[in-house]
């Protein structure tokens, strides 16, 4: 019969014969060591059998295998004899304090070389994986910190996180989103449609179509017109509105000779721009890159005479005053202008003045909702400076006309000698206090007549005429008078 047997971890084939039938082995037992080691068989009627050398590892002990009849049964090889003291193998790691990488209880499995093959991985508790890391080809990210891998993968945070530096090729919007914190200290290389912080200005900057300009959020108003000029509007040339070109609003040269290209200034061009082409032009806010260099810090900037000049001397009358800003930064290649347009008004541009066809020597009068001009009898008296009354019947008929002043074309009757003729004159121009002057114009001469006012009252007075001649005189004269207004 055969039987094997496993020593220091080497299989050892043994052949016994059984010799006389019914005869059993109740032994096997090893002698020699090294090269020469024998097996020694002995059976149940008492004879032995050796074989050998087997040539394997020295075992001094029990023998492991136990016969019995039919029944074949094994002795454990203790530990301090190179075995493992079990006969399963579960038994064996625990009794050598081991187990596999799905039973360990130990705190970690030392890998010193090698690979380990392993199809499936999981962890219910803290997973830790010191060497090389797991690349991304093989399904990990590279790395060994959350920082690290989100880095190798492309990948950002979620939440609050300062892993984004850099955010571009977005083609729908960002919405919903709370607040943006601009960066206050990094200086950005400006560019159409980027907007980002200005600390010199200390606002958020928007850069503006065609690239020359850039909004200052909160602290400019921009307009973009179209250049009316057969010429280019040069940076920093003061504009007016004109009229309107390609649904945008078009602009000349300002300056203060006149009424039409001062009254509707609207800045200074905040760019060169081309003839009848669009640009911004700055309304309020800081313009720079200007040359200042004939002011000084702090001047005061006014529209000047010629096709968008500005000027710091004040301008008088008859030319406009239209206020355009004041000098920031006074140089000859960097200069700064805040501007802010005041334009001028004329008088009758007030809301409450009301000027029609003036001519000279008239004023002002509030007739209780209106400025209005007029001559000074006509708004103090409410009827029209002068007229002509022609007295009928005789000298001493009376007379009316409503005016501050006037003739009256004396009647031709009789006059004798050294006679007054005494008639009313009815004017309610007349007040009580007033004093009415009254000559001779035409008719008669000088030496005949003599006439004088007497009996002021509120709406009349009376006008004498006096013959002085020697005889009786039958002739017109035509008197004139005015009223000159008394204080009461």
């Amino acid at each position: 019969m055969s039987y094997e047997v496993t020593v220091s971890g080497q299989d050892v084939s043994v052949t016994i014969d059984r010799g006389v039938a019914g005869r059993g082995v109740s032994n096997i037992a090893q002698t020699g060591s090294g090269a020469n080691i024998n097996w020694v068989v002995t059976y149940s009627d008492g004879t032995t059998q050796t074989l050998g050398p087997v040539g394997y590892s020295v075992y001094s002990g029990t023998s492991p295998v136990n016969i019995a009849g039919s029944v074949i049964s094994l002795n454990t090889v203790p530990i301090a004899s190179g075995g493992t003291g079990a006969t399963d193998a579960a038994t064996a790691r625990t009794n050598l304090g081991l187990g596999s990488l799905s039973l360990q209880a130990a705190n970690s499995v030392a890998i010193t070389g090698g690979s380990v093959s392993v199809a499936t991985l999981s962890a219910t508790g803290a997973f830790s994986l010191t060497g090389d890391q797991v690349q991304i080809s093989e399904g990990g990210t590279g790395a060994t910190t959350a920082a690290g891998a989100r880095t190798n993968l492309g990948a950002a945070a979620s939440g609050a996180n300062t892993d984004i530096i850099s955010l571009g090729g977005i083609t729908g919007g960002i919405s919903v989103a709370d607040y943006v914190d601009w960066n206050t200290a990094n200086g950005v290389t400006p560019q159409v449609g980027r907007m980002w912080w200005n600390p010199a200005t200390g606002t958020a900057q928007l850069g503006m179509v065609g690239g020359n300009v850039n909004g200052q959020i909160g602290q400019s108003l921009l307009a973009y017109v179209v250049n009316a000029e057969a010429t280019t509007i040069g940076k920093g040339q003061a504009v007016y509105l004109f009229q309107a070109q390609g649904n945008k609003a078009s602009v000349k040269l300002a300056n203060n000779t006149g009424d039409a290209t001062s009254a509707k200034t609207l800045g200074l061009a905040a760019e060169n721009i081309p003839a009848n082409q669009a640009g911004f032009v700055l309304c309020q806010g800081v313009l720079d890159g200007l040359n200042t260099g004939a002011y000084a810090e702090g001047d005061t900037l006014y529209l000047g005479s010629s096709p968008g000049s500005l000027t710091s001397v004040k301008p008088a009358a008859p030319n406009h005053l239209v206020y355009l800003g004041v000098v920031e930064r006074a140089n000859a290649g960097n200069g700064q202008i805040y501007i802010r347009t005041q334009n001028g008004y004329e008088l009758d541009e007030i809301h409450d003045v009301q000027i029609t066809a003036p001519t000279s020597g008239q004023i002002l009068i509030y007739n209780g909702t209106l400025w209005q001009n007029q001559s000074y009898f006509l708004a103090k008296t409410g009827y029209s400076v002068g007229g002509t009354i022609t007295q009928n019947s005789s000298k001493t008929t009376a007379v009316t006309l409503n005016a501050p002043s006037g003739q009256i074309v004396v009647n031709n009757s009789a006059l004798f000698s050294n006679a007054v003729a005494r008639f009313t004159l009815n004017n309610t121009s007349i007040e009580a206090n007033d004093v009415i002057v009254v000559n001779r114009k035409s008719g008669g001469s000088d030496s005949s007549y003599q006439v004088w006012t007497d009996g002021v009252a509120a709406g009349s007075c009376a006008i004498c005429v006096q013959n002085i001649s020697s005889g009786a005189l039958a002739e017109s004269i035509t008197l004139g008078f005015v009223v000159i207004k008394a204080t009461a």
